[in-house]
């Protein structure tokens, strides 16, 4: 969220909050005639409803901002288990697609994600295993009994 959008939220929250604290505050007989609480109460509703719509749209393009970026735990993962060249291409390579996959209106965002860390997964899974494999000495096990058979 951009700081002026949140001193923004911040701004009709208070607003409003000091608008209701007053009118509650003020008796009925206080209101000049012309005002009745049935003028109040429309009053309140509708700033109520554009304040409700600002916020909103506010917290849809924070929302959308966030959202139309990879996951960044994937990028994480990635960055985390593969050298430095190749996790590099390999981020860009999915960052492109994921973009492309987001702004397809018959695929979307929610299947860009999914697309995203199914091919993480796909990625990872190779040096995964063989860390496993180095970690449990299933490698020098396997190895052993190939030259033995072999």
């Amino acid at each position: 969220m951009k700081k002026g959008q949140l001193l923004e939220c911040v701004g009709f929250g208070l607003l409003s909050g000091l608008l209701i604290g007053c009118m509650a505050l003020i008796p009925k007989e206080q209101f000049p005639r012309w005002i009745n609480h049935t003028v109040l109460d429309v009053f309140l509703y509708l700033f109520a409803v554009i304040l409700a719509g600002r916020i909103r749209a506010i917290l849809r393009a924070c929302y959308d901002s966030l959202q139309n970026t990879p996951p960044s735990n994937g990028r994480f993962l990635i960055m985390l288990f593969m050298p430095n060249i190749a996790g590099d291409a390999l981020l860009g390579d999915l960052e492109e697609r994921f973009h492309i996959i987001a702004r397809d209106p018959d695929l979307g965002l929610r299947r860009a994600h999914f697309w995203y860390w199914f091919q993480v997964f796909l990625s990872l899974r190779p040096l995964v295993w063989a860390g496993i494999k180095r970690l449990t000495g299933l490698a020098a096990l396997w190895e052993a009994i190939r030259k033995t058979v072999g």
